[in-house]
């Protein structure tokens, strides 16, 4: 497995050099290769799960692909014949959601970054059945072919990914399956396997222009069919995890990929220091006559079917199929021998020659008892012989929402996050899962939770014990109302909506005083989904000073209508020659309170203020001279205040 780290500026300098490299090499192959030769074939599987609308560091990670995909392909146009598969782009909650997007053809760069900018994250991830879906594609059964795996997280559809990648690198060794890890987390690490297993290239990446960089070297990789020169940077990823080691040699035996030979005897553990010793003569001669009397029950052999008493035992050879995965078995495998005798009769005996050995038959196949049962997981047609059973690591979940202990389910606008229930190194929860989705219904591994839900700008936060294989059912209840907020003049008139803004702060202040904003530039008529409580609501009409501000209450599963009257005017002022002349362009204006106090600047022939009522200080400036007016403002219909040169 190949692994690369990529470091600002160090990287390009180092991407730079590889690349380079790698056309050198390529225009040589090239040069030599026979003008009819195939191009080589990738399958690209690309993840449309939900969690790729999540942000990786400062871009959605959709649109991360997006961007290192229009980035990288260009150069390889006509180069390859390449394929696309996504999974999760159709619906939310299946498992079967892989669509073949682009069937294997010449690449054309940009019709193909044209499909991947039309997809749009929405379901699952089942990654095990679409590296299946892409071998079958790339029919690698007849035709070597690398495959491109770029994912966010591990497969969330019960099927082992480890195992299948192995399945594929059993039925075609050429195959090589590289996979681009979006995002340098443990669930992204254990895709390391995939790659692992099929000698492909593994990397982690936080930007577009490290994927873009990762993929112009898988994709020069691929084009001239051997691996480039590998650079010298620092490993992005973290070591793959190891793979679970059988616990004893009958589990490392039906563990095996490929054909195992055993030799014609062989001895189980003894316990007596004479059963050691007979058991050690009897392994340094193997080819020396035995009866069955020296078959014991507490020291069995293996033994063979023996045709000719003359001939040195062969070895025995067992096929034993590659399980899904391997972990700790809780019950020693049992191995079942039989001594028969031979079917044929035996020579009269000759006191010149030595008694033959006893015919006995092949072994006994290993029987394995299982624990659990196995997940649902298809490997390209082939099914395991031998059942092996793991404990179960995590639980089918369901989470729902109610507006009150005793109201109605919400079904639209919920937004589900999951976090781990511990801090990383960093002092941040690390996000396991989100969705927006009427309820949450997915598999969770077994661990503790931060569970949060936001409705609107009601939101509830729960810590949950997933510790039980068993199906776990959890309701929320929200405790939420709804605020419909408008305003009018005092004379009962609605004021315009786009001249009015609401702030909604929160009902608590902090030591210096001051409250939290929950929500800016809210609109008039709109519901607004709030937690039950005290609001405290500041409504500006216009932009100066008529700011009206009260406290609302919220109260659990009912809609409140807050209508806030406000004591304001629109007022135009100009500055004229003589009362009721055209007014004079050019005019800075100031207007205070009477005391001195800014209230707002404007300038032009006729600016038009919304103030509230009360007493002003109006100064205009124009030509180098100042003219000051004082003013009452009273509420209701407009008003136009002249300030007359004299």
């Amino acid at each position: 497995m190949n692994e690369f780290a990529l470091r600002g500026s160090a990287l390009r300098r180092t991407a730079r050099c590889a690349f380079g490299g790698a056309v050198l090499t390529a225009a040589l192959l090239n040069a030599h290769a026979p003008a009819n030769a195939t191009p080589p074939q990738l399958v690209i599987i690309l993840d449309a799960s939900a969690s790729m609308e999540d942000k990786l560091v400062n871009e959605l990670k959709y649109k991360l692909v997006r961007k290192a995909m229009s980035t990288a392909l260009p150069a390889y146009g006509g180069k390859l014949v390449a394929g696309l598969i996504t999974f999760g782009r159709n619906t939310q909650q299946s498992c079967k959601d892989i669509s073949r997007l682009v069937s294997l053809k010449q690449l054309e760069p940009k019709a193909f970054t044209n499909v991947i900018n039309n997809i749009k994250p929405k379901g699952k991830s089942p990654i095990g059945a679409s590296l299946a879906a892409g071998a079958d594609l790339a029919n690698i059964a007849s035709r070597p072919s690398d495959m491109l795996l770029i994912a966010d997280g591990s497969d969330n559809c019960g099927a082992n990914v480890c195992a299948t990648a192995n399945l594929i690198a059993k039925r075609s060794p050429q195959t090589k399956i590289h996979v681009i890890g979006l995002g340098k987390t443990s669930a992204v690490n254990r895709l390391s396997c995939v790659a692992n297993a099929t000698n492909g290239i593994f990397t982690a990446v936080d930007s577009s222009n490290e994927m873009a960089t990762v993929l112009k070297v898988i994709l020069q990789t691929v084009v001239i069919g051997e691996e480039p020169a590998k650079p010298t940077l620092a490993v992005l990823a973290r070591p793959p995890l190891p793979n679970p080691r059988p616990l004893d040699e009958a589990a490392a035996l039906a563990a095996a990929k490929h054909t195992i030979k055993f030799p014609s005897t062989v001895p189980l553990p003894v316990r007596s220091p004479a059963r050691k010793k007979a058991s050690q003569a009897l392994a340094r001669t193997p080819s020396e006559p035995q009866t069955t009397a020296a078959l014991t029950q507490k020291e069995v052999q293996l033994p063979v079917t023996q045709t000719d008493a003359q001939k040195a035992p062969v070895p025995v050879e067992v096929q034993a199929q590659e399980p899904v995965i391997w972990q700790k078995i809780t019950e020693k495998p049992t191995i079942i021998a039989e001594v028969v005798p031979s079917a044929t009769p035996a020579p009269t005996p000759d006191k010149n020659i030595a008694p033959a050995p006893a015919p006995v038959p092949a072994p006994a196949k290993p029987v394995f008892k299982p624990v659990t049962t196995l997940p649902n997981t298809t490997f390209l047609g082939d099914k395991p012989s031998i059942e092996v059973t793991l404990p179960k690591t995590s639980a089918k979940v369901t989470f729902g929402a109610l507006i009150t202990e005793q109201g109605k389910a919400i079904k639209s606008g919920l937004f589900w996050r999951i976090y781990k229930s511990r801090k990383d190194n960093e002092g941040r929860y690390q996000l396991v899962k989100s969705i927006e989705a009427p309820s949450f219904d997915d598999r969770l591994p077994l661990g503790v939770y931060l569970v949060n839900l936001s409705w609107g700008r009601s939101h509830l936060t729960e810590k949950l014990d997933i510790l039980s294989s068993k199906p776990f059912v959890h309701n929320f209840i929200l405790n939420a109302g709804g605020l419909r907020l408008g305003a009018r003049h005092l004379d009962g008139s609605v004021l315009p909506a786009s001249k009015v803004i609401y702030r909604i702060y929160s009902d608590e202040r902090d030591q210096f005083g001051k409250r939290r904003l929950i929500l800016d530039n809210a609109k008039p008529a709109r519901t607004i989904r709030l937690n039950a409580g005290i609001y405290h609501v500041a409504s500006l009409y216009g932009t100066a000073n008529a700011l009206v501000e009260t406290d609302i209450t919220i109260e659990a599963g009912k809609l409140t209508d807050a209508v806030i009257n406000h004591s304001a005017s629109k007022v135009t002022f100009k500055l004229v020659n003589k009362s009721g002349g055209e007014a004079l362009a050019g005019a800075i204006w100031r207007i205070s309170s009477p005391d001195g106090k800014l209230i707002k600047n404007a300038a032009g022939a006729l600016p038009s203020l919304i103030l509230a009522a009360g007493d002003y200080k109006i100064n205009a400036k124009y030509s180098g001279r100042t003219f000051t007016r004082k003013v009452t403002i009273e509420p209701g219909a407009p008003v136009y205040v002249e300030l007359v040169i004299e």
